[in-house]
C-alpha cells in the first residue's frame, strides 16, 4: 500500500513538472498561430492609431484589403473564425482604443449556424497550434470532440499537456506555415502572406476555378461547418456585441460579400433561408442608421479578382474595398483630416 502511494506521489510529482515545463516553455515549443502573430506585431505599435475594425471569417481576413479603405483600418478576421470569437476580438479592440468608431462585420449564409471546420491536417498546413486558445466550448473552435472537452476541461486549453504534445507534433511536421510580414503590402506580389500592418491575408492572382463543380463543392465544403443547433446561440452573441458596440459610440456595418455565380447556383436553401430568417430578426434590434446592412453577394467581380468561388484574391480585396469606401462615405461622411 505504501509503494502505491510513494509510486502515485512521484508519478503526480512527475505530471506536475511536465506541465510547468509546457507551459513556461508554450511558445517555443508551439509555433504562435497565424492570428496570434498578425495581433502580436499589430500591438507592438505603440499608437496603431485604428479607427475602423473588420471582423469575420476568411471572407473578411482574405476579402478586404485595409489599406484601400479611407480610415486608418485593421482586419481582425481569421479562417474558419466562429461568431463568437469575433465579437469577443472586436470587442476587445473597441474597449483598447478610444480613436476606434467604426466597424465592419462580415456575415453571411453561414454566421448563425457557424461552427468551425479547421481539422488536423488544416494544422499542418496553415500553421495553428493545436487546441487553440480561440477554443470555446459549444463552437466548435477545435477538432477535439466537443463531448471530451465537456467531460475533460484540460482538453480545452492549448497550454496543458495534451495541447502542448499535439501542438509540437503537428507544428515540427509542418514546414509551410504561411509567412508573415511586418507591412502593408507583400513584399512579392506572386507570394500569398498575412500582411502584419493591417492584419490583412493577401493571396496572389492566380487562374481560379471558377467552374459549376468548383461551386458545389465550396457549398459542401461550407455545409460541414454548418451547425443550425448554434443559431440562436450566435444570434445572442451578436446581439450582446452590436449592443456594447452603439453603447460605445460605434457606427456597424454588417458587410455579406461578394460570391461568385456558381456558388449562388448552388448554394445550400436551407442555410440561405436560415440566415435569411435571421438577419432580418438582427436589423429588427438594431434598425438603420444604428447598424447599417451592405450586401454584395450579387455583385460580380472580373474573374481575376476571385480565389475561388466564395473568396476574392488580394487584388479583389483592393478593388472590395474601393467599393466599401464609397458605400460607407456615403453612410458615415468622409473622414476627418
Amino acid at each position: 500500500m505504501h509503494l502505491l502511494l510513494r509510486k502515485s506521489l512521484i508519478l503526480a510529482v512527475l505530471v506536475c513538472i511536465q506541465l510547468a515545463l509546457c507551459a513556461a516553455l508554450a511558445d517555443h515549443i508551439c509555433p504562435p498561430t497565424r492570428f496570434e502573430q498578425k495581433l502580436r506585431a499589430m500591438e507592438r505599435s505603440p499608437d496603431p492609431g485604428i479607427e475602423l475594425a473588420i471582423g469575420g471569417a476568411s471572407r473578411a481576413y482574405e476579402g478586404i484589403n485595409p489599406v484601400s479603405l479611407p480610415w486608418p483600418a485593421y482586419n481582425f478576421g481569421d479562417v474558419g473564425q466562429s461568431p463568437n470569437f469575433t465579437c469577443q476580438v472586436l470587442q476587445r479592440q473597441l474597449d483598447r482604443f478610444s480613436r476606434l468608431k467604426k466597424v465592419i462585420l462580415v456575415m453571411d449564409e453561414w454566421s448563425f449556424g457557424g461552427s468551425d471546420t479547421i481539422t488536423a491536417l488544416d494544422y499542418v498546413k496553415h500553421g495553428y497550434t493545436m487546441l487553440d486558445p480561440k477554443a470555446d466550448i459549444g463552437q466548435g473552435e477545435t477538432w477535439v470532440p466537443l463531448e471530451w472537452q465537456a467531460r475533460w476541461p484540460i482538453l480545452r486549453y492549448r497550454r496543458q499537456f495534451l495541447g502542448m504534445a499535439l501542438g509540437f507534433i503537428m507544428g515540427r511536421a509542418n514546414r509551410h506555415q504561411t509567412p508573415v510580414y511586418d507591412a502593408v503590402a507583400p513584399p512579392d506580389p506572386g507570394e500569398e502572406c498575412i500582411l502584419a500592418k493591417s492584419g490583412f491575408n493577401y493571396t496572389p492572382l492566380r487562374s481560379p476555378d471558377l467552374s459549376e463543380k468548383a461551386g458545389q463543392e465550396r457549398v459542401a465544403h461550407r455545409l460541414l461547418g454548418y451547425t443550425p443547433e448554434l443559431r440562436e446561440t450566435n444570434f445572442a452573441i451578436y446581439r450582446a456585441f452590436l449592443e456594447g458596440a452603439l453603447k460605445r459610440g460605434a457606427q456597424v456595418a454588417i458587410v455579406l460579400p461578394p460570391l461568385h455565380a456558381s456558388y449562388r447556383k448552388y448554394a445550400d436553401k436551407k442555410m440561405s433561408d436560415e440566415f435569411g430568417a435571421d438577419l432580418p430578426r438582427l436589423r429588427q434590434l438594431f434598425p438603420a442608421p444604428q447598424v447599417a446592412v451592405l450586401s454584395y453577394t450579387d455583385t460580380d467581380f472580373p474573374v481575376d479578382e476571385y480565389q475561388d468561388t466564395d473568396h476574392l484574391n488580394g487584388k479583389g480585396a483592393t478593388h472590395f474595398g474601393q467599393i466599401l469606401t464609397h458605400d460607407l462615405m456615403r453612410l458615415w461622411g468622409k473622414p476627418q483630416p
